[in-house]
């Protein structure tokens, strides 16, 4: 639990509210603050203990229950649900580094834009909900969620705002200066998408959070969906943003520009919210394209990707996830395993002195022959899964790929490592580092083999990988000998 709301749980506990009563305290306290004081008389002069209890009773009761305790201890019970994030106690799903600062730069957006402005799909974002109402005080906000359960306590914990459902947003008369949505990979979601560009006041923007799955689809309500939006010429931009095993696409749009350009790029999350551009063409030749394939973009923004499938060196048709599966995470799978970490992938091997016993939850379990892949801040490494370790698990940030057919880890690794799979991966890099997760690389093209082709590289990976780990292991031991020599000891 976190040190901050294990603290408050405490103190509410003192005060003889039990930890599942918390959040109705807070709810209960939020509504009483907006409508006691929406009063010029109560500002002014305020109230005593025993008005504001009787209130609470009053206004409450009916949907709360009895306000707890008398008039001193429920005063001080109202103080301290004032005083924490309603959204701390609100069991609402925690977002990730990535999702908080994407929704930085939606606040700061929303703060540069006019008076009205809208945060759809909030339930995907509920822990950033204060910080919105906070930094934006002065503008008029409104809020949508698609779980209608949220809608009541949205709107009586930040009640200077409007709450709606997703469906309700089809009867909105407003018209936002500013939107932020984020979607789900419910074809709906694109239809909401819609519904809220035509909310869009005059010189307005929306932002959009998609997942790439449906920015991809062929067919269907969301297909048909994003082809009339790349036919009304009002996309800006779209960035592509790689969050753990997760694939996202921030899309913008705005006032329709039939001269105007569409840019493609990466989104970085290390250190703040960074944009790095990729490609760019007209959005006339976007909505000629009829695709929201942003991969196929960023290969465009590469003159050697573009040689080689121009030349038909790839058939883009055939890639790694023909022949390969991601091994994915086993849910509930809490206990002790041997564990590959990062950093016992070397390009020669997985170092089995490396892997040690560690607890672990939601783990992947790796077999002999499987491919272990590490993207980070280190670099881009592959290495095969030996025997010795079968039934290993791999940490969080270590893929596992599992051969299909004939093909062999072997190679696959000689394929990313290679120049050629090196070219594709240049394209997914932005901020000096590679910006793939499992899916990703499932989509690459792969050069198609021949059962004896498959055999000859496999040969050849295993025969000098062997050779590097062994080069590796000896250069290892001959600096902790040298430290010793260094150090006076005698050289055996």
């Amino acid at each position: 639990m976190d040190q901050l709301k294990e603290t408050k749980t405490k103190q509410f506990a003192e005060l003889g509210v039990a930890a599942e009563n918390i959040f109705r305290e807070i709810m209960r306290a939020r509504h009483l603050d907006y409508v006691l004081f929406s009063q010029p008389s109560n500002r002014e002069y305020g109230l005593t203990q025993e008005e504001l209890l009787a209130a609470a009773q009053k206004l409450t009761a009916a949907r709360f229950g009895d306000a707890p305790g008398d008039a001193e201890r429920y005063a001080r019970i109202y103080t301290l649900a004032l005083s924490v994030d309603p959204m701390l106690f609100a069991e609402a799903a925690p977002v990730s580094e990535a999702t908080a600062a994407l929704m930085r730069e939606a606040v700061a957006h929303a703060e540069q834009a006019g008076q009205t402005v809208l945060f759809a799909g909030a339930e995907q974002y509920l822990p950033c909900l204060t910080d919105i109402f906070v930094t934006l005080r002065g503008k008029r906000i409104a809020v949508a969620v698609a779980d209608a359960a949220w809608k009541e306590p949205v709107a009586m914990i930040y009640a200077r705002g409007r709450a709606m459902t997703m469906e309700e947003l089809a009867g909105d008369t407003e018209r936002y200066d500013y939107i932020f949505y984020a979607g789900t990979d419910d074809a709906g979601s694109a239809a909401y998408w819609q519904t809220m560009r035509g909310l869009l006041a005059q010189g307005g923007v929306m932002e959009a959070l998609f997942p790439d799955d449906l920015l991809r689809a062929e067919e269907g309500l969301a297909w048909e969906a994003f082809r009339q939006a790349a036919s009304s010429l009002t996309v800006a931009s779209v960035y592509h943003l790689v969050d753990g095993e997760t694939e996202r696409d921030l899309v913008t749009t705005g006032a329709a520009e039939p001269s105007g350009r569409i840019v493609f790029g990466e989104l970085g999350t290390e250190d703040g919210l960074r944009h790095y551009d990729r490609a760019a063409l007209s959005r006339e030749a976007f909505a000629a394209a009829d695709s929201w394939d942003y991969d196929l973009y960023g290969w465009n923004g590469s003159e050697a990707v573009q040689t080689i499938l121009a030349a038909g060196l790839l058939d883009p048709d055939f890639a790694v996830g023909s022949v390969f599966r991601a091994v994915p995470a086993m849910k509930g799978t809490l206990g002790t395993y041997r564990l590959i970490e990062p950093e016992a992938v070397t390009e020669a091997c997985v170092r089995e002195d490396l892997v040690k016993e560690t607890m672990a939850a939601d783990v992947r379990r790796a077999e002999a022959g499987d491919l272990a892949v590490v993207c980070g801040p280190a670099g881009f490494r592959t290495a095969v899964v030996p025997a010795a370790l079968s039934g290993a698990a791999a940490a969080e940030d270590v893929m596992l790929f599992r051969p299909l057919d004939d093909y062999t880890a072997e190679y696959l690794k000689a394929y990313l490592d290679g120049p050629m799979g090196r070219l594709f991966l240049d394209a997914m890099s932005a901020g000096g580092r590679c910006r793939a997760c499992a899916s990703r690389l499932l989509r690459l093209p792969i050069r198609r083999a021949s059962a004896a082709q498959i055999s000859a590289v496999t040969a050849m990976v295993r025969k000098s990988t062997a050779a590097l780990a062994a080069a590796e292991a000896d250069w290892r031991k001959t600096k902790r000998d040298a430290v010793g020599v260094m150090m006076g000891r005698r050289e055996e």
